[in-house]
């Protein structure tokens, strides 16, 4: 098996980090193949916000929950047995933004979700996309202090960092359909 199919097959959603600094190097390296993810019409409509600040991170993860509580009560559970049951301690995180008006943006912002969280995997970091943030959009002094656009909104945050897990492949949906036309 070659190594990008190898990458692709063995990735996992990581939610227990070391606590361990990702250099700045890597944090480039992972933004750069981020940027080389293909785009409607090379648009390239993506920001990315860079979060490595431990106690932002957790001032952003309270402020989530005070949101998420409402929609999901089951994270009450969680937040008994974890100090951050949203972002996992991780010790980074990459806030990828997309334009407010745009047909495709978010399918180019996935494209390179996908590609930081392949490259993170081939780096030996682990990643875990949390689409919970989007509730943010209700707490406007954490967007300020985000210094998001006015003409983006946050589309996906991801957590970073070397792994302290290596959990196991969950079983793959059997009952898929192809339909072959020939």
């Amino acid at each position: 098996m070659n190594q990008t199919i190898k990458t692709i097959k063995t990735r996992r959603s990581i939610r227990k980090y070391k606590d361990k600094e990702v250099s700045k190097e890597i944090i480039d390296e992972l933004i750069d193949c981020g940027i080389h993810a293909p785009s409607g019409m090379n648009k390239q409509p993506w920001k990315f916000i860079v979060i490595n600040n431990k106690e932002f991170i957790q001032e952003l993860s309270n402020a989530i929950l005070e949101e998420a509580i409402i929609e999901y009560p089951h994270l009450k559970e969680r937040m008994k047995t974890k100090k951050d049951p949203l972002f996992y301690e991780a010790p980074l995180l990459m806030i990828v933004l997309k334009p407010k008006v745009s047909t495709w943006a978010s399918f180019d912002c996935a494209a390179a979700s996908q590609n930081m969280m392949l490259a993170a995997k081939s780096l030996g970091l682990g990643s875990c996309a949390i689409g919970m943030s989007r509730l943010l959009r209700s707490k406007q002094r954490m967007l300020d202090k985000l210094s998001i656009p006015q003409d983006h909104e946050l589309y996906l945050t991801i957590a970073f960092g070397y792994p302290d897990e290596d959990p196991e492949l969950k079983p793959r949906e059997q009952g898929y359909v192809i339909n072959w036309i020939e």
